[in-house]
Formats: C-alpha cells, structure tokens, sequence
C-alpha cells in the first residue's frame, strides 16, 4: 500500500470519527480521544528496511496529521464537556498534540496552536518552569517556520526577536541568555559582536560567560591580518609579515593523512605555476 493510500484512508477516518464524535456521552468521547492519541503504525510494505526519502516525509505527515486529529477531538471534548474531571487534562493534551502537529509540518495550525496555548496559560495555574516552557517552545515554532518559509536569515531574526519577548516576560530566566548565545554563535559580523558582548556582560554563568568571551576572541580574528613568524626544517626563518602583497596559502598536513599526501604534487604544481606571480605555499605539518 502506497503512503498516498494511507493518507487518504486516514483522513477519510478522521471525517467519520468527526461525526460518530457529536453524539457521544463524555465517556465515550473520552474514549475516542484516547485512541485518536495512538501513533500511526509503520506501513507494513516499509518494516524491515529504512524508508526512502519520499517515504520518510509522507509517514512524518502522517504522524502530524495523526496528532492534530487527537488534538482536535480533545478540544471539542473541552468545549462540550468543560466541567469534566477530564476538561483541564483535554485542553492540556490539546496543546501537546498541536505542538506535535505544527513541528512535524502542519505551519497552519501554528495560530490556533498559539491560542490555546494563551488560553491555558490563562486559566490554569502553571508554575513559572511550566509557563516559561510553553512561551519557550512557542518562540521555537515561531523560528523553525521562518526558517523553513524564508530560510536561514529569517529564523534567526524570528528566534531573537523570540528572546526579546521572553526577556521582558521573564526577566530573570539565565535561558534567555544561551538562546542570544545560540543566535550569536551563528551570526557573523556586528551583530554576533553586539549579542556576544550582551551574553558575557549579563550571564551569572562562568562556563557560559567564558565560552562567549572565547566567541568575542574568535570574531575579532575574522578579518584581521594572520601573523605567523617560525624556523622552517632548514632553520629558515618565515616571517608572514615580510610576504605582505602575496598570496599565501596555508596547508595543514600531516604523512599519515593520505588525502594530504595524495594533494602534494597538486600544490607543488601551483606553486611552480603561479610563484613568479606572487602565491607562497606554507606546509604546516601535524606529524
């Protein structure tokens, strides 16, 4: 059977257990949320190999659709039973499965998701771990879908402005500072800088203002000039500053790397090659 064919079947599923739902006691609808929460089994045509990619991503859909279905039922079961034993837990499994459904590719129900997440947070009494973990996560969804909308750029830009909301919600979380880190580390130029310096001005963590220090070091030799004075094997002295208006390029090798080996003639040939027009080649060996 075709994952094509399981999708379809599933959802035509889902529309008659939408109907049977309607006329349920709250034991029954209970029970239907309680089965809907069940993962989807994997086809039976794939066990025993690894899936293609194809394969892969109808079953991943097949789970996010599975999960929104349950998501779906234990909302209405919220709603049409509210003051049930069962209503909190409903709504509290409501918000699992959503967030279930919209990180394995549902970006539709990410507005809804929201919603019902603001709405537990305002009816029930969640500890701040518990609060800060939903507004995290929420921050998370936010980026993963400008990341898989707009790109690399975009998620980055989500996921600070995430941070900042945070900050102001959640003052006092030491979180809010390795998520800037995160960002830090994978930005360059001014604005890694500017986040880097915040992070080790801020964070009461040692290891955590420590490893940011070390990222300030490692920004401020991206663009700066490469000095490297030594005695190469014939005691010759190289000086890098006394090639200045060359091209140098440097080589890390090593006699038990075959690779590096294997590339030697290569570079000897460039060098032959291009030396009269101004290229160096330094062999810095690992042996």
């Amino acid at each position: 059977m075709t994952m094509r064919k399981i999708l379809f079947l599933f959802l035509s599923c889902i529309t008659c257990a939408a109907h049977a739902q309607k006329s349920t006691s709250p034991e029954e609808a209970w029970q239907a949320v309680i089965e809907a929460m069940r993962p989807p089994a994997r086809p039976a045509d794939t066990k025993g190999r690894l899936m293609t990619a194809s394969e892969m991503q109808a079953f991943r859909r097949l789970q996010a659709v599975t999960s929104a279905h349950a998501a779906d039922l234990a909302r209405d079961f919220a709603k049409k039973f509210p003051t049930h034993e069962k209503a909190a837990t409903a709504r509290l499994q409501t918000q699992r499965l959503l967030s279930r459904a919209v990180l394995g590719g549902l970006h539709n129900r990410a507005d809804e998701l929201e919603a019902v997440e603001k709405e537990i947070i305002a009816r029930h009494s969640l500890t701040d771990d518990q609060r800060y973990a939903m507004r995290k996560g929420a921050v998370e969804r936010k980026a993963m879908i400008a990341q898989a909308k707009n790109g690399g750029d975009a998620m980055l830009a989500a996921y600070e402005q995430g941070v900042r909301v945070l900050q102001k919600e959640f003052p006092n979380r030491p979180e809010n500072l390795l998520m800037l880190f995160s960002v830090a580390s994978r930005s360059s130029g001014k604005k890694a800088k500017e986040l880097a310096a915040e992070v080790a001005k801020y964070s009461p963590s040692p290891q955590l203002r420590d490893s940011t220090l070390a990222l300030l070091k490692q920004l401020e030799r991206i663009d700066a000039p490469l000095r490297l004075k030594f005695k190469d094997l014939n005691g010759d002295e190289i000086d890098t500053a006394k090639l200045k208006g060359k091209v140098i390029l440097l080589d890390f090798w090593a006699t038990w790397c075959g690779p590096c080996v294997v590339e030697l003639p290569k570079l000897k040939g460039l060098h032959a090659k291009y030396h009269d027009e101004g290229l160096e080649i330094l062999g810095i060996s690992a042996d």
